[in-house]
């Protein structure tokens, strides 16, 4: 038996973008729902969030989580500011809009096939929303990610100001003398 269907709801959200709810069948224990994609094999997939090995994706799990890594010092992956926005090179985006641990992979058991995994667990209504987006120049594919979640603000003006910055420090005496320099 196969049990419930699940539901897949597309909206057109404005030109070039088209948002999608994925949701699992009820009363199924499901603890991951999984899109798979196509892609060109050629194409570089930037995005994500900062990562520090390489900014094209392609071969690469990106975790949008904090997990244990051994092969660094830390013991856990170096992932800072993960966004699950994954852009490709021929003027497309996709974002996943979730707060749920989430796995790209990004052409790492096939060129041409990109994937992304958010683990639900069951909670919630049990489904995903995501946003696809088109455009004929990579560079104008944010627009519309800051559309879905809010334009970056102006960092306040002593943000601006310089940033002093030493692995160590002598004694206070050293920071207060630094402070007083640059005012």
């Amino acid at each position: 038996m196969l049990g419930d269907m699940g539901s897949l709801h597309l909206a057109i959200g404005a030109d070039n973008r088209i948002s999608a709810k994925l949701t699992a069948p009820k009363n199924q224990p499901i603890a991951y729902l999984r899109v798979v994609a196509s892609a060109d094999k050629r194409e570089g997939f930037y995005g994500l969030g900062e990562v520090f090995d390489t900014v094209n994706h392609r071969g690469k799990l990106r975790p949008m989580h904090i997990m244990p890594e051994l092969e660094v010092e830390s013991g856990i992956n170096d992932i800072h500011a993960p966004i699950p926005l994954l852009l490709g090179s021929t003027g497309w985006g996709l974002f996943v809009e979730t707060y749920y641990p989430t796995l790209f992979e990004v052409a790492v058991d096939d060129d041409k096939t990109i994937a992304f995994t958010v683990g639900t667990a069951g909670e919630g209504d049990n489904s995903i929303s995501f946003h696809l987006f088109t455009e004929s120049h990579p560079l104008d594919l944010t627009r519309h990610f800051y559309e879905i979640t809010g334009w970056p603000k102006l960092p306040a003006p002593w943000a601006l100001g310089p940033w002093i910055w030493r692995d160590e420090n002598r004694d206070q005496a050293q920071v207060v003398k630094d402070i007083k320099t640059i005012r």
